[in-house]
């Protein structure tokens, strides 16, 4: 999974909020969005205003489950 660098910030907090949002969404368009923002925040995907591609989705969940916002993960 893709690891930031030193260079590389980004705000716990503001990934936590997407990731309560995400969970509660009314949509799955709203869904989508909230991976979107964090898939882009955290750089794992480059910030076209596209969706995300399956694989992408699958790649920032997994990075959401290795980093301990979702159940199971390790933070």
């Amino acid at each position: 999974m893709h690891q930031p660098d030193q260079q590389t910030e980004y705000s716990k907090e503001y990934i936590r909020t997407q990731v309560s949002f995400h969970l509660c969404a009314p949509t799955a368009a709203a869904r989508e969005d909230a991976l979107y923002r964090i898939a882009t925040h955290i750089e794992l995907v480059p910030c076209t205003g596209h969706s995300l591609e399956p694989h992408e989705r699958q790649k920032t969940l997994g990075w959401l489950y290795d980093n301990g916002y979702l159940n199971g993960g390790a933070q």
